[in-house]
């Protein structure tokens, strides 16, 4: 049987053509129109899109660090999820920049910290970080090398179904033997279907040429019915077993796998040739109606994810709020800084625990909520800068009490040094801190110092015993000699030897404490007796014996403040007496008239000329204290 002839050839168009639709040829031969099939298939460039928005929530890497990405993105490349892997990736790289930025402030604050300066700072990632970016340039490049692959495969596989196509036109033209002819059509219907998916911009286009060429085989071989009616009944099979592979797709728990399966039972429907007319419309409306369902069910389920993402969109944008009114405020301290940012970490937290929002919103929520983050770390850079100032300060402080301890580490005046030490030791707890580096080098310099004086102290202590046992009978020795001092004719030697038996005790050091007072009293008593064996009369000798007084006085450890006491008995005793005598003379006045006026006054003039003999003697006194003072720089 000839398959063609001279008009069905004229009705012949070519392979690029689109002035035949599938559709056009199914109007015009009603026998095998089954139904516009358009309205159930997908359209091949908006396939993977549809996809897409029914993939399952993708993982967040919030709580990841570089090396466990690492360690994932190594796991993808040495498996075969590369491409599936893509969007799943856009969200590593994310998490990949989050961590660079966060240990490069965190190595900036430290390095600030530290005493270094803003524009000295240089950011070298750490070796996890750049093993990462390593993965992540090594995935890049594989995906591209696996897009340019898939781009080749996509118009390889046009080239094929167009050969396809090509095939059909010559099988409608030239094969005669019907039955050879379907083997051929089934053949190549079958070559058809295996090869893979065509570039987007050419599919529709292909897709029309292929079933016009499709249905204009049909259309001749409707000459012999019993092969066309078997073709027919065969084909009402495989869409009736299509449809119920389509309900099944109902139960199946995956909502992505059951619309993946669909667009493959699409796919194969409408490459299944014509069913008989009387079951080709309620067959369509069956299968059309069942995918509905399914594409209703995935709508559904759209939904409720997006009425999900909307309020994690409302509780994201709450904490972007709050994230903002705390960067916004005015911090005055680096304590008022952290009381907020344990606050600022919880907002974190519960950032990272809340799920996506909708698709547009996405970047421009975690933008707005990374902003407000960053500013609220800036205030700390500002606020360190001021820290770095306070601890320069301290520093400098902390030197000069190092200096003064080290000034004083080698005294020997126990007791002054002592407490000149413990009031450096109290002013260094007054000093806050300085820099972490130089804290333990300075107070080493501090602690030295005061170590080496109060381990001195202690060696000192440890043999105070001895001496003053030894200094005691060397006092007693002192007194011996005294005694038996036989004073020189000469005033002034006699004065110059008093002097230098004064200083010859006071140099021998102290006693033990319970024999201070005999030993002082003892020494006096012998002083006093030399005093009296030197021919000087009375009040010379009470002023010799009160200049050695204040000699004596000025050579104690505590000079200063035995002095300001003697000055203080000596002036309220010349303000007393002369009050004295202004009372006194007052009084004269209440005697004039009295009988013996004469004999009253007389003895007031004589009482007062004794109490300003006194206030003349302790004016002199009050001298030598003063002259003692100016000896001592005071």
């Amino acid at each position: 049987m000839i398959l063609h002839s001279d008009e069905n050839e004229n009705s012949h168009h070519p392979v690029n053509s689109i002035d035949h639709s599938a559709k056009n040829s199914m109007e015009e031969h009603e026998l095998h129109d089954d139904a516009p099939i358009d309205e159930i298939k997908a359209e091949d460039a908006t396939e993977k899109e549809a996809l897409a928005e029914l993939e399952e929530e993708l993982e967040s890497y919030d709580s990841h660090d570089a090396s466990s990405l690492a360690k994932i993105l190594h796991e993808v490349l040495q498996s075969d999820r590369i491409r599936e892997f893509r969007k799943q990736f856009n969200i590593l790289k994310k998490r990949f920049r989050d961590l660079l930025e966060e240990e490069k402030n965190k190595l900036y604050n430290a390095f600030l910290e530290e005493g270094g300066k803003p524009e000295d700072f240089f950011y070298t990632p750490s070796e996890a970080l750049n093993k990462l970016k390593d993965g992540i340039k090594k995935y890049s490049d594989r995906l591209n090398e696996i897009r340019k692959k898939e781009e080749q495969q996509l118009q390889a596989n046009f080239l094929a179904k167009q050969d396809v196509v090509h095939e059909l036109k010559q099988l409608i033209t030239e094969e005669s033997d019907i039955k050879k002819a379907f083997e051929k059509f089934h053949a190549l219907r079958e070559k058809w279907a295996s090869i893979g998916p065509v570039p987007a911009n050419l599919s529709e286009e292909l897709w029309k040429n292929y079933k016009f060429y499709s249905d204009k085989f049909y259309e001749f071989v409707q000459i012999n019915k019993e092969l066309y009616e078997l073709e027919l009944k065969k084909n009402l099979e495989i869409k009736q077993q299509l449809i119920r592979r389509a309900e099944g797709l109902m139960k199946m728990p995956s909502i992505q796998k059951s619309v993946e399966l669909l667009h493959t039972i699409q796919k194969e429907w409408r490459e299944t040739g014509p069913v008989p007319k009387e079951h080709a419309k309620n067959l369509f409306e069956k299968f059309k109606e069942t995918v509905q369902k399914v594409y209703e069910r995935r709508d559904d389920f759209l939904r409720a994810r997006e009425a999900e993402r909307q309020k994690n969109l409302e509780i994201k944008t709450a904490l972007c709020e709050k994230m903002e009114a705390i960067a916004a405020e005015n911090y005055q301290s680096l304590q008022d800084w952290k009381k907020n940012e344990t606050k600022v970490q919880n907002l974190d937290e519960t950032w990272k625990k809340t799920g996506r929002v909708p698709e547009q919103f996405n970047e421009k929520i975690w933008e707005r909520f990374k902003l407000a983050r960053r500013e609220f770390y800036k205030k700390k850079h500002a606020l360190l800068k001021q820290i770095q100032e306070e601890l320069k300060k301290n520093y400098e402080k902390k030197v000069n009490l190092c200096e003064q301890a080290e000034a004083l580490q080698h005294s020997t005046d126990w007791k002054k040094t002592t407490q000149q030490l413990l009031n450096l030791q109290n002013e260094w707890k007054k000093i806050g801190p300085v820099e972490r580096k130089k804290s333990d080098e300075i107070w080493a310099r501090f602690r030295a110092a005061c170590d080496t004086f109060f381990h001195a102290k202690e060696q000192y202590i440890a043999g105070q015993s001895e001496r003053e046992a030894a200094n005691l009978e060397a006092k007693k020795a002192l007194i011996e000699k005294i005694n038996n001092i036989t004073p020189a004719e000469s005033i002034e030697e006699n004065l110059q030897l008093i002097k230098s038996l004064q200083q010859e005790w006071n140099e021998i050091g102290y006693v033990p404490a319970k024999e201070k007072n005999a030993i002082e009293k003892s020494f006096q008593e012998a002083l006093n007796g030399l005093m009296a064996k030197v021919n000087i009369d009375q009040d010379k000798r009470f002023r010799m014996e009160y200049k050695l007084k204040i000699e004596q006085m000025m050579q104690a450890p505590n000079a200063e403040a035995l002095l300001k006491e003697e000055r203080t008995y000596v002036g309220n005793r010349i303000r007393k007496l002369q009050e004295e005598i202004a009372q006194i003379e007052n009084n004269l006045g209440f005697f004039k008239h009295a009988k013996d006026a004469d004999h009253i006054r007389k003895q007031y003039e004589a009482k007062i000329e004794s109490l300003k003999n006194q206030v003349s003697n302790l004016e002199e006194k009050r001298q030598l204290i003063k002259n003692a003072f100016q000896k001592m720089g005071k």
